[in-house]
């Protein structure tokens, strides 16, 4: 300030050109500075008429040294400038790493909607009704027998079914979904993209697996175990986000996060930890084989006895359990498991 303020003693101006002019402004700024900002008007007017390079070197510089509306005037100029100068000169090309584009937002996956025709739920009741009527139809037959053994026989079958049934479904269920996670995993049945954003998405995903390595795994060994994973997880982002119109430099991170969480999965051997869980309990297994010997052998026994007392009714409704018991096992696990 001392230095600015002896200015006049120790350099003089002399001649007509935009250095002068912008020594006078500084001159100018320095006398105005705490002043109202009704008496800074002027000056700051011809500041703003002042040519480059000076105008931008005063404000580069000068706000340091003053306070009040000058100040923040210089500094209102200073912003535009700069706003104005950001992407001036193909700014974003020579320096690209400043200039990330906005994030896009995380977008849901909307799941596939259940395929279910009204004629299965039609087959699945109605199977299940008949069933259950000549289910009952065939025990009030054997009651009406009165042999204890084909009774006994007769709850075996029903007490396997119930058993066998529930068990059986939650072990087709176990295999049905490690199949489905086998084949996300894996990369089996995945469709071929072959459009510009599938490409450019395949080439930011192999880019991040190839940079976010396992401690201690080859690279080459890395590509090559995770290429199922790789090539679900191109299918996956151009289903959700190759429609709308978003870049692949927008989901990014999106991609960076898969690639790293695969990788501490690795590191900890949860990456193919799916086949442990969904894999079978050998007690439901049991439960399920011991629940199906039960049905069969006291079914054919109990169904042998009520034959042999009552054949024709007992015939038909066997031919009905079997028929209505086939149809409705279908459409059942259809309902439940989609898997038929």
């Amino acid at each position: 300030m001392a230095q600015l303020g002896k200015r006049r003693t120790i350099m003089r101006l002399c001649g007509e050109d935009p250095w002068r002019d912008g020594v006078c402004i500084i001159d100018r700024l320095l006398e105005s500075a705490g002043k109202a900002e009704a008496d800074i008007r002027v000056v700051v007017k011809d500041l703003d008429a002042l040519r480059e390079p000076q105008r931008g070197l005063i404000l580069e510089h000068l706000e340091l040294y003053l306070d009040g509306p000058i100040e923040n005037h210089l500094w209102r100029l200073a912003l535009t400038k700069a706003q104005a100068d950001q992407m001036a000169a193909d700014r974003k090309d020579r320096i690209w790493k400043f200039f990330h584009p906005a994030p896009a937002r995380p977008r849901p996956r909307i799941p596939r909607s259940p395929d279910t025709p009204l004629g299965i739920w039609a087959q699945a009741v109605t199977a299940a009704t008949v069933l259950v009527g000549a289910a009952a139809y065939l025990g009030h037959l054997i009651l009406q027998s009165g042999r204890i053994l084909l009774m006994l026989a007769y709850l075996l079958a029903v007490a396997g079914a119930c058993v066998g049934a529930r068990d059986t479904v939650e072990w087709r269920f176990r295999v049905v979904r490690r199949h489905a996670k086998d084949r996300e995993c894996l990369g089996f049945g995945t469709t071929a993209e072959r459009g510009t954003f599938a490409k450019r998405t395949e080439h930011r995903i192999n880019y991040y697996f190839a940079k976010y390595l396992p401690p201690e795994v080859d690279r080459d060994d890395w590509l090559a175990e995770t290429a199922g994973i790789r090539r679900s997880l191109r299918d996956e982002i151009t289903a959700v986000y190759g429609q709308a119109g978003i870049g692949v430099d927008r989901i990014a991170w999106l991609i960076r996060y898969r690639a790293k969480k695969a990788r501490d999965l690795r590191s900890k051997g949860e990456l193919w930890s799916y086949r442990q869980e969904l894999a079978t309990p050998g007690w439901t297994k049991a439960r399920a084989t011991l629940g199906i010997i039960a049905l069969t052998s006291g079914g054919c026994w109990a169904a042998t006895g009520v034959v042999l007392v009552e054949p024709l009714p007992a015939i038909i409704a066997l031919l009905l359990l079997l028929v209505c018991g086939w149809i409705s096992a279908r459409a059942w696990l259809h309902l439940v498991l989609g898997d038929f």
